[in-house]
C-alpha cells in the first residue's frame, strides 16, 4: 500500500534558508522508505531528488540525494479540449535533452486567468544533447462555463490558446 504526502521542506542555497515544495512524494511503510522526487527552491533553478527512511517518530535519515536543474518549457502550442472533460494539450519541448517532466502539471484559475504549472529537470553537470525531444503533456482543467473567455499562462507566460 503506498501512501501519498506532500512535504514542505526548507532548502539552503549559499547558506541562505529559502523555501521549497515538494510534490509527489511518496511514504512505503513496510519499507519505511520516503522520495521526494522534486523538492525545488522557489528562488532559483537547483531542484533535489531526495530518498530517506524513516527513523522513528518525526525523524527520517537521508539515504540518497541528487542535484538537478529545473526548466520551464518552451512552449510551441496550446490547445483548450472542452468534451467531454477541459482540458489544455501543451505541446513543448525542454532547451536540454536530458530534461523530463517532473511531477504532475497543474492548473490553477485566479480571476478570468488560468495559470498552467509544468516544469521540467535535468541532471546538473551531465552533458546532454543539444536536440531536445517535443512533448505533449495534458493539464485537466478547471470546469468553467466558457473556456474562451479566460486567458493562459504557463508558468505565468501567457500563451494564446487554439480551441
Amino acid at each position: 500500500m503506498r501512501n501519498v504526502f506532500c512535504f514542505l521542506v526548507v532548502a539552503s542555497i549559499v547558506a541562505v534558508p529559502q523555501p521549497a515544495n515538494a510534490c509527489d512524494s511518496t511514504f512505503e511503510p513496510v519499507t519505511g522508505a520516503v522520495n521526494l522526487p522534486c523538492i525545488g527552491t522557489i528562488a532559483g533553478t537547483q531542484v533535489f531528488d531526495v530518498t530517506m527512511k524513516w527513523a522513528g517518530g518525526n525523524n527520517f535519515t537521508v539515504t540518497s540525494s541528487s542535484e538537478l536543474t529545473a526548466y520551464n518549457p518552451n512552449v510551441i502550442t496550446l490547445k483548450i479540449v472542452t468534451t467531454p472533460v477541459p482540458v489544455a494539450l501543451i505541446h513543448a519541448y525542454y532547451p536540454s535533452g536530458c530534461a523530463r517532466s517532473y511531477a504532475r502539471p497543474s492548473a490553477i484559475l485566479t480571476g478570468n486567468n488560468v495559470d498552467i504549472r509544468l516544469k521540467g529537470w535535468a541532471p546538473t553537470g551531465v552533458v546532454c544533447t543539444a536536440m531536445a525531444a517535443l512533448f505533449v503533456e495534458s493539464v485537466a482543467l478547471p470546469v468553467v462555463a466558457d473556456n474562451q473567455t479566460y486567458t493562459y499562462t504557463i508558468n505565468g507566460v501567457s500563451v494564446a490558446p487554439t480551441y
